[in-house]
């Protein structure tokens, strides 16, 4: 479905631009789209093959890797799962993948740091990491669904992802990238720092 949305939404754009937008525009945005959603289509297949996990779905896409929800019944959880995209294999790419597993993993026993339970490689080579999956979605998608936060909902927010910051200071990891699409309310509206992939 996602992938004819954004097929769709590459249309539309064309269409209500004043001045319109090239064929070649058009159809570079369009083998973006086709060519994301066959990458995608290809990991969810070789996902497969981790047991314990059913139910692949993608449910975002960054600049060098895709997250997916799945189920892991043994321990009667849901989790996301964060792969490296096919031909994101530069070192620049696999040492920011290792970093942000390492953070991740030395702060994820913060409340307001995403859990991390593992990472691996599949049989095919793409790296990924399993972690804590975060239903509420992002402060960035909160705010374009309902509007500015509340005064009281902001210093909440500050507290809570200060605490996590001045943890991870202490443990000597500076996140680098904090912003509102990189901090995801949990299932009971507490605020979760991710994305350690700029860490340092």
């Amino acid at each position: 479905m996602d992938f004819w949305v954004r097929i769709l939404a590459a249309l539309f754009a064309s269409f209500s631009s004043p001045r319109g937008s090239s064929p070649r525009l058009i159809s570079n945005s369009l083998q973006a789209s086709v060519t994301d959603w066959k990458d995608r289509a290809v990991i969810t297949d070789r996902l497969e093959e981790l047991e314990g996990f059913t139910g692949f779905e993608a449910i975002a896409c960054g600049g060098y890797s895709t997250v997916y929800r799945a189920e892991q019944p043994a321990m009667s959880r849901r989790v996301a799962i964060k792969v490296l995209r096919v031909g994101s294999d530069s070192e620049s790419v696999r040492e920011c993948f290792d970093r942000e597993c390492s953070a991740a993993g030395l702060l994820s026993v913060h409340p307001h740091v995403v859990s991390v339970y593992e990472r691996g490689f599949l049989e095919t080579g793409e790296a990924y990491l399993v972690m804590e999956y975060l239903p509420g979605g992002s402060v960035n998608q909160r705010v374009a669904a309902d509007g500015p936060l509340s005064v009281h909902e902001v210093q909440r927010l500050a507290a809570e992802l200060g605490g996590a910051l001045h943890s991870a200071h202490a443990a000597g990891v500076l996140h680098r990238d904090i912003k509102p699409s990189n901090v995801l309310y949990s299932t009971s509206g507490g605020a979760t720092i991710c994305d350690f992939g700029m860490a340092s």
